[in-house]
């Protein structure tokens, strides 16, 4: 049998979930800065209208930003992360994650996996960590990128599929 919480008003603070157990959390932000943590199971994060951290943690999660200038991580498994109006960071892991911008000027990043970006409205950048003198030191997988209106910058591997939609756009490594 699952457990259900509910919070009336999580005003501020923490809240966490986690000690070993994989159970499912939904979690709703409050319209100021939360930071929000789910659990090793399939989680639901919702921020609200503030600068808010929301972290998955394991499990196929749905993390969406909302309004305000957000940060939205995720750890494992195979996950949607979504902005919203401002402009987010983003920060994908081990998995196949969809990583969704919205209208703002997003950071889009992702360490490992196969993985899909949507810059959405905005300037963003969109890319893979770790790109820098010396060479990459993480394996490259063959990402989709797609950018949206604005004018976007994207770091990609040769072995990714980047939109015509893309303005500037730099190929680093060698296909293999």
């Amino acid at each position: 049998m699952g457990r259900m919480m509910f919070f009336a008003a999580l005003t501020a603070g923490l809240l966490a979930f986690g000690g070993g157990a994989a159970f499912a959390a939904v979690v709703h932000g409050t319209p100021g800065v939360d930071d929000l943590v789910g659990t090793n199971g399939p989680d639901t994060l919702l921020g609200g209208s503030g600068k808010d951290s929301l972290d998955g943690r394991g499990g196929d999660d749905l993390i969406r930003g909302e309004a305000g200038d957000d940060t939205l991580r995720d750890h494992a498994g195979d996950d949607v992360l979504r902005g919203g109006f401002g402009n987010d960071t983003f920060g994908g892991n081990p998995g196949k994650d969809e990583i969704h911008g919205g209208p703002g000027n997003d950071v889009l990043l992702d360490d490992a996996g196969v993985d899909a970006f949507f810059g959405g409205e905005g300037n963003d950048v969109i890319g893979i960590p770790g790109f820098g003198p010396g060479p990459p030191s993480l394996p490259f997988e063959s990402d989709s990128i797609a950018c949206g209106p604005g004018n976007d910058r994207v770091i990609a591997h040769a072995v990714d599929r980047v939109a015509r939609d893309c303005e500037d756009v730099d190929i680093v490594g060698a296909a293999r």
